[in-house]
């Protein structure tokens, strides 16, 4: 921090100055993945607020009072997400329509959506298994990418430790609430990490983020594609702005598009203490 302060520069600037500085080579190939230097000293002098026509409209919390508050489906319990993180993650169910509620909040705790998690399984077969809800013709829905899903509940811890966990799903954050009360967790809720995700992770002065990803391959070609595609929409733009870690599932714990916290908190460590440091 010292030298950030007295460079003015990012964690990742810093933390190459001082290897060059020991003489230790900063360019790595770990398991697959590399860590591409680059000098943002350019995109500096032009640090203007990048414009986007997608907006974040904020919604009346009323809409969620048309659902059940006390109700919690036994399949997310026994998928290692506890009754009182779901309390506090504001979970409801819809009794008529039979799906999960699942409220999203701006890290401000103002409601910008809503989704839903259908339980019959021929609305899974038709791809409808999470769905913006419509309620009195008006759709729940809003540009994920300005977002950080659990931002608003775990902002305070991830202050504090100056890490943060991304993951893809709501489910990844609420189970690792589960396993930690003070968890840092977020989800992307997309596939890529988008620029103004990684402005906010700056605005909260995050020194390491830890890539959590869902597993997306069952054999060595399908590892090599996932990891390009990893490379490319994480830990390249990642990187230019902190120190990157990944967890990566090499002792095949997990099946096929498993997230790290699928496998209850025992698994979960076993894979976050061998997390690869890009």
């Amino acid at each position: 921090r010292l030298v950030m302060k007295a460079r003015e520069c990012s964690f990742r600037e810093a933390y190459e100055y001082v290897c060059l500085k020991l003489g230790i080579s900063t360019t790595s190939l770990k398991y697959g993945f590399s860590h591409q230097k680059s000098d943002n000293s350019f995109i500096r002098k032009f640090n203007k607020k990048r414009e986007t026509k997608d907006k974040i409209e904020i919604r009346d919390k009323s809409v969620l009072n048309k659902f059940w508050s006390n109700l919690f489906h036994e399949s997310w319990i026994k998928d290692n997400i506890s009754v009182e993180v779901m309390k506090e993650c504001g979970i409801r169910y819809d009794i008529y329509e039979n799906r999960i509620i699942i409220p999203h909040f701006d890290e401000h705790n103002n409601l910008i959506g809503v989704r839903c998690r259908y339980l019959d399984a021929k609305k899974v077969e038709e791809g409808k298994k999470y769905m913006p809800i419509t309620v009195d013709n008006i759709l729940y829905n809003y540009p994920t990418s300005l977002n950080l899903y659990g931002l608003n509940f775990n902002k305070n811890n991830i202050k504090k430790y100056k890490k943060v966990i991304i993951g893809e799903s709501e489910k990844f954050v609420m189970q690792h609430k589960t396993y930690y009360k003070d968890s840092i967790a977020v989800a992307i809720s997309g596939s890529f990490i988008s620029d103004e995700q990684i402005e906010i992770l700056k605005r909260y002065e995050v020194d390491e983020v830890i890539i959590a990803l869902d597993k997306e391959f069952e054999n060595e070609e399908e590892e090599k594609i996932y990891k390009e595609k990893v490379q490319h929409k994480f830990i390249n733009p990642l990187s230019k702005y902190f120190m990157v870690s990944i967890i990566w599932d090499t002792e095949n714990i997990l099946d096929l598009k498993d997230a790290p916290t699928d496998k209850g908190k025992e698994n979960y460590e076993k894979l976050y203490k061998k997390r690869i440091l890009i």
